[in-house]
C-alpha cells in the first residue's frame, strides 16, 4: 500500500484507481459521515459537534482530500486516452477551487468572530 501511495504521489500510478481511491472516495465518505452527523461535510462546522472535534476532523479531511487531488493531478495522463487526463485535471481544478474557497470562508468567518486588534 505504501508503495502504491508513493507511486501515486510521484505520478506513476494509473489514473483510475488514483481517482477512485484518493479523490472520489474521501469526498464520498465525508459526505456520508457529514449527512449522518447532520451537516454538509466534516469541513463545515457542525452545530451538533463540539469545535474541539469538528476542527481537527475538518483539518484532517482538508489535508487528505488535498493529498488525493494532488496525486490524481500528477497521475491524470496515465490512462488510455489523452483527453481523459484533461477532463481529470479540470475536475481536480474545480475541487481545489472548492476546497480553497471553503478555507477562505472559514478564515473570514473566524476573523469576523475573533477580530485581531
Amino acid at each position: 500500500m505504501m508503495n502504491w501511495l508513493r507511486s501515486a504521489w510521484q505520478g506513476q500510478a494509473k489514473a483510475l484507481p488514483t481517482f477512485l481511491l484518493l479523490a472520489a472516495l474521501p469526498w464520498i465518505l465525508a459526505m456520508v459521515i457529514g449527512s449522518k452527523l447532520e451537516f454538509a461535510n466534516l469541513f463545515a462546522f457542525g452545530y451538533k459537534l463540539h469545535p474541539a472535534v469538528s476542527i481537527p476532523l475538518g483539518v484532517l479531511e482538508f489535508a487528505f482530500m488535498f493529498f488525493g487531488l494532488i496525486c490524481y493531478w500528477r497521475s491524470a495522463f496515465n490512462c488510455s486516452r489523452r483527453w481523459y487526463g484533461y477532463v481529470g485535471r479540470t475536475i481536480v481544478g474545480i475541487r481545489i477551487f472548492d476546497l480553497l474557497s471553503r478555507l477562505l470562508f472559514l478564515v473570514v468567518l473566524l476573523w469576523a468572530l475573533f477580530p485581531i486588534k
